[in-house]
């Protein structure tokens, strides 16, 4: 397979779409076909995690960027020991409200992304289609940036293992955002009622969870592989 466009879906809350090509039998001959495929289910953290290293270079390539920031970015990232310098906390604030919201890589790269300006309002924007002519100065590390964020996207299509109880956690904060009264509650909760609410809500819906291997003991099954199925109008 092949993956050309990803798009997350609510910035990876509500899972990817895929575009691309992959080889298929039709007819007893094998065949180069184009490929399309959706999962709605929350993109793991760590997925989100590479995907939030793009930030920076989508900032640069958008025009938001500050000359002066560049100090502050390292690897790819921006690290906590340089929260005295200037700017840091614009930078921060800006990345904050940035959102990777998907990827085009057919003849060079596009990435498309939302910025809030106005509490969740804000613009949609995407940066040009970068090829290596164009002489961006960090053309190699976004190319191999999106190279790892593609091979993490086909591991996610092909696993059933999605979730630690963990995740589950910081999930249900994500999808109370903006309804003060529920984060109120949330945070009124010890943490093992925190696990079992989100819990709940993931199971309903079909999604995957497992216990840490650290909880797991010799001769238990607590791996829960439930059915993939999302139903679209339902909300948590």
């Amino acid at each position: 397979m092949k993956i050309f466009t990803i798009k997350f879906i609510d910035g990876g809350r509500g899972g990817i779409h895929v575009e691309g090509e992959k080889m298929i039998e039709k007819d007893r001959e094998t065949i180069l076909a184009d490929y399309t495929e959706t999962r709605k289910q929350p993109v793991p953290f760590p997925l989100r995690a590479k995907l939030n290293r793009l930030k920076p270079y989508y900032l640069m390539l958008t025009g938001h960027w500050r000359n002066e920031w560049m100090e502050l970015l390292e690897d790819g990232e921006i690290v906590s020991k340089n929260v005295k310098k200037n700017g840091y906390a614009g930078l921060v604030s800006l990345l904050d409200n940035t959102e990777i919201r998907g990827i085009t890589t057919k003849g060079g790269f596009l990435i498309t992304g939302f910025i809030k300006t106005l509490g969740v309002k804000g613009s949609a924007i995407n940066t040009p289609n970068v090829v290596e002519d164009d002489e961006f100065e960090f053309h190699g590390q976004v190319c191999e940036e999106i190279d790892n964020i593609k091979n993490d996207v086909t591991n996610y299509f092909k696993s059933k293992i999605l979730f630690t109880k963990e995740d589950a956690k910081q999930l249900l904060i994500e999808f109370y955002d903006g309804k003060q009264n529920e984060i109120n509650r949330v945070s009124e909760q010890d943490d093992k009622q925190n696990e079992e609410e989100m819990l709940q809500n993931l199971s309903r819906k079909g999604y995957v969870i497992y216990e840490p291997v650290s909880e797991i003991t010799s001769g238990d099954t607590q791996e829960a592989v439930l059915p993939a199925t999302v139903p679209e109008d339902e909300e948590l």
